[in-house]
């Protein structure tokens, strides 16, 4: 289209795989292990089940809208296959809602994470404004251009996975290991099978996120190759970091801890590091969804400028 002219295409593979996963991997994978468990009643075996089930429920959603994204390589993403598959009104609709509601409330969320682990040092009180000063700062990072937002997205991508990285090697070196991994599958009296809807329920919001490297398709030197490696490769790094670290998890500490605990991944580092574990953790966060914030905001402002140019 004419008007989309003003878009170049200067953005390749790394940077299309790191808005995957860093969309995804925010602040879930450090607190989700309580919700897990708590739902298993302190047994591990059909949560960790419930991490690969649902990962290769993500792959296949990964094989199926690269296959799209290969053939509608259009800026604006899923607004743009549901206008091309389905209607200019339904298209609209999806970018509606994701334009009014779903990016800034996404953005807000992880805006505010990541103030609340920032005042672990600079003290209380000052959240929203922090809050406030991050979403304008990845706001003006983004306003440089798409290679200035897209090499941000990058750096703490790549930063994000370090205290992940460091969590699962010395939980396996420092950790016993004598905590069942896969038994008993739930507690007593539970039903399996309604235990694992509730599961699956829970990782994939774990897993939401990785549709967004769609609506910078438009910019990308070569969507056809790059699209389908960055969404399927992506996804399959993300299943592989979140089955990783919750082995490593209960490597450290057993399910029924784990279940009791608002924050088990500080309550592993601390196990693991010692009073500074809690510290790691804290900037792990923060370093997660600020990439995560400024993934959001780089592919949420392509839904808002395909919608603005369609009139």
């Amino acid at each position: 289209m004419e008007e989309k002219k003003g878009l170049k295409k200067n953005l390749g593979v790394a940077t299309a795989m790191a808005i995957v996963v860093g969309c995804v991997i925010g602040s879930g994978v450090f607190f989700k292990p309580q919700a897990i468990y708590t739902a298993t009643g302190g047994a591990p075996g059909l949560g960790m089940i419930a991490w690969i089930i649902t990962g290769l429920a993500s792959i296949a959603a990964a094989l199926t809208f690269a296959e799209v994204a290969i053939m509608i390589p259009k800026t604006g993403g899923m607004v743009a296959y549901l206008e091309e598959i389905y209607n200019p009104v339904v298209g609209f609709l999806a970018g509606w809602v994701q334009t009014i509601l779903f990016y800034p409330a996404m953005t807000s969320a992880l805006a505010v994470v990541c103030a609340q682990q920032a005042a672990l040092f600079i003290g209380d009180g000052f959240t929203v404004p922090l809050a406030i000063g991050i979403i304008i700062l990845i706001i003006f990072l983004n306003s440089l251009g798409s290679k200035v937002g897209g090499s941000v997205q990058i750096i703490f991508t790549v930063c994000k996975l370090i205290p992940l990285i460091l969590l699962m090697i010395f939980g396996f070196i420092k950790g016993g290991g004598a905590n069942p991994i896969f038994t008993p599958m739930v507690g007593d009296g539970l039903s399996p099978a309604v235990v694992l809807g509730q599961l699956m329920v829970a990782i994939l919001f774990a897993f939401e996120g990785w549709t967004n490297v769609g609506a910078i398709a438009g910019e990308m030197k070569n969507p056809g190759r790059d699209l389908p490696i960055a969404i399927v490769g992506g996804v399959s790094v993300i299943m592989g970091v979140y089955f990783i670290i919750n082995i490593s998890y209960l490597w450290v500490l057993p399910a029924s801890e784990l279940a009791g605990m608002t924050a088990p991944a500080s309550a592993v580092a601390l196990k693991i590091f010692g009073d500074v574990g809690g510290k790691i953790v804290s900037v792990g966060i923060m370093i997660s969804v600020f990439g995560a914030c400024n993934g959001f905001v780089l592919s949420g402002s392509r839904v808002a400028y395909s919608l603005a140019a369609e009139g």
